[in-house]
């Protein structure tokens, strides 16, 4: 199996919010005791639905033997979770559901930065481009570069 191929950053951040929400250090290990076994129903249910990560990535970023079933049979068996004295799991699974709305959010807004600078930077250019130009119609100079502007 090439590691690199399965490898999700999305997937990553699901299973570090699912530790960072419960306590629990390392929720990827092969421990099975209920409430480790609880985090990794919500790890998979969170990754399937806000990833389009195939089963088998989630499961490989899990721990690396988590195979396309076992994430099937944790999605199936995630409405089996039952609150505890300790940790109310539906409630986790709400908190994390909402930190991811938020840092998709956060990811969207800083492309948005991203593309606003490139643009910014590129309308410089553009008239710069005119000034240099001064001689040239204007319109041949615009459509003449209008496909780079549509690049952004």
């Amino acid at each position: 199996m090439n590691d690199n191929k399965y490898k999700d950053a999305k997937c990553q951040r699901i299973k570090f919010l699912v530790e960072q929400f419960s306590g629990i250090k390392n929720i990827g290990g092969d421990s099975r005791l209920p409430v480790i076994a609880d985090m990794k129903k919500i790890y998979c249910k969170l990754a399937k639905e806000t990833t389009n990560a195939s089963l088998e990535t989630i499961g490989f970023n899990l721990n690396g033997k988590y195979t396309h079933a076992s994430v099937l049979n944790a999605i199936k068996n995630f409405d089996d979770l039952y609150p505890t004295k300790q940790l109310n799991k539906r409630e986790i699974y709400i908190e994390i559901l909402e930190a991811i709305a938020e840092m998709d959010l956060i990811d969207s807004v800083k492309k948005r930065i991203a593309k606003i600078s490139e643009y910014t930077l590129f309308l410089d250019w553009f008239r710069q481009e005119i000034n240099k130009n001064d001689a040239i119609e204007s319109s041949y100079f615009v459509g003449k570069y209008l496909n780079q502007l549509e690049n952004y």
